[in-house]
């Protein structure tokens, strides 16, 4: 886990592999969280994060995402390891989640990026978007995959941010993000697609 916290520098993380953080090791459902491979302690989170060309995989969650991120060309796969191993059916696990905080005029950006899935269990999710303002926050040219299913999204809107829905496949979360109730969010993700990226296995 890399801890962003209490920081006002711009801050770099590239070409590294951040595999494997499986979250808080307790008995209970409600607690099976933590382990995102950029995470938050206690403390401010930075002011500006770039994240690029990263591998992120195995880990509980792929990445926390605060205003002034900007994530751009990065692979975050099966992102769904707890102390229970990969795909448990408890807790929940999510690609990218936002900060529950509004913005202040700090924009986040998640571009060119690809979320790859290779469970199609319904606590999975490839973006999680709660509380975010969609005037600071360019999302667009992403892949999006679930092997066997459709990829997930979460968000609040158009409702209060603890009452979330999820949309299941790229089409109605398009089609979600062109409601009159998801102002300002039109045309977001317009270029990003949910084909296979055919990753294939580097020989021995």
């Amino acid at each position: 886990v890399i801890d962003m916290k209490a920081t006002k520098a711009t801050v770099a993380i590239e070409d590294n592999t951040l595999a494997n953080s499986r979250g808080l090791d307790t008995d209970t459902e409600a607690n099976d969280q933590g382990g995102a491979a950029i995470e938050l302690g206690e403390g401010d989170a930075s002011s500006y994060l770039i994240l690029r060309l990263n591998t992120i995989h195995g880990n509980h969650s792929g990445s926390k995402m605060y205003p002034g991120y900007h994530i751009y060309n990065n692979t975050f796969s099966n992102n769904s390891n707890s102390y229970r191993g990969f795909n448990s059916t408890s807790g929940s696990y999510r690609a990218i989640v936002t900060d529950n905080v509004d913005e202040a005029g700090e924009w986040k950006r998640l571009i060119n990026n690809i979320f790859y899935d290779e469970s199609g269990a319904s606590n999975r999710s490839h973006l999680e978007i709660i509380k975010a303002n969609a005037s600071h926050f360019e999302i667009d040219n992403n892949l999006y995959f679930q092997t066997g299913g459709s990829p997930r999204f979460i968000t609040n809107y158009p409702h209060d941010w603890t009452s979330p829905d999820t949309y299941t496949g790229l089409a109605a979360w398009r089609a979600a993000l062109t409601a009159s109730a998801f102002d300002g969010w039109t045309g977001k993700d317009a270029a990003s697609d949910s084909t296979d990226p055919e990753f294939v296995s580097v020989p021995a």
